[in-house]
């Protein structure tokens, strides 16, 4: 069984340095992407060349497109708008083959910063309602280097306004904030308590959505 497991972990090195070898995203690649647009960078180093820790550009192939202003279009009880937004892509780590669970801490909080950068920055577009990340993982992703995605929407998607309805009908009936009282009574009991530090709690969900759901 050790031997099988030798050969199939050489095998799927292989399989990653050879993917590697036409990654846009990796190192030396830069010019195959279009010209970033955010990057933390060694002092030396110059946009669009290698030197990079994380970097982001926008998505050569986006859900919505940037240019152009909102139209909106009623079809009887149908609501249409144009593809208006921005679609941005976060190489999270020159390395093709590390992920968030071998990186450094210091290297997720470089991938941390980036959202919180171009999240403030795209927020000044007043065509912008909403700003969501989204990080695909596994082998069904089409580009295996380690990267995930800013996406600027022109509406608020309906779970998330039902979401900020609740809470502050929540907030009006008992004048406190709901995710405090969540907060509260999983740290009391210490059921679903994942981990806890001076800044943060992760919490395993009361009735998970799908499988190792975590807040």
């Amino acid at each position: 069984t050790g031997q099988r497991w030798e050969v199939l972990s050489e095998l799927l090195r292989q399989r990653r340095e050879q993917r590697g070898r036409t990654c846009p995203f990796c190192p030396g690649k830069e010019h195959e992407t279009p010209s970033e647009v955010f990057a933390l960078r060694n002092p030396p180093s110059s946009p669009n060349r290698d030197g990079w820790s994380v970097r982001v550009v926008p998505n050569k192939f986006p859900v919505l497109r940037i240019e152009g202003e909102i139209e909106r279009i009623g079809e009887g009880v149908f609501d249409q708008a144009s593809a208006i937004g921005a679609h941005e892509i976060v190489i999270e780590t020159p390395s093709h083959s590390a992920d968030w669970g071998t990186m450094a801490v210091e290297e997720v909080a470089g991938v941390l910063r980036a959202y919180r950068e171009r999240s403030l920055d795209l927020r000044g577009d007043e065509r912008f309602r909403q700003i969501m990340i989204a990080r695909n993982h596994g082998p069904g992703v089409p580009l295996q280097h380690s990267h995930s995605h800013v996406l600027a929407l022109p509406v608020i998607p309906r779970r998330i306004e039902d979401e900020v309805r609740g809470l502050l009908d929540y907030h009006a009936r008992k004048e406190r904030g709901g995710y405090c009282d969540i907060i509260r009574q999983e740290l009391s009991s210490g059921v679903r308590v994942i981990r806890e530090t001076g800044k943060f709690v992760a919490l395993a969900s009361f009735a998970a959505r799908y499988p190792f759901e975590t807040w």
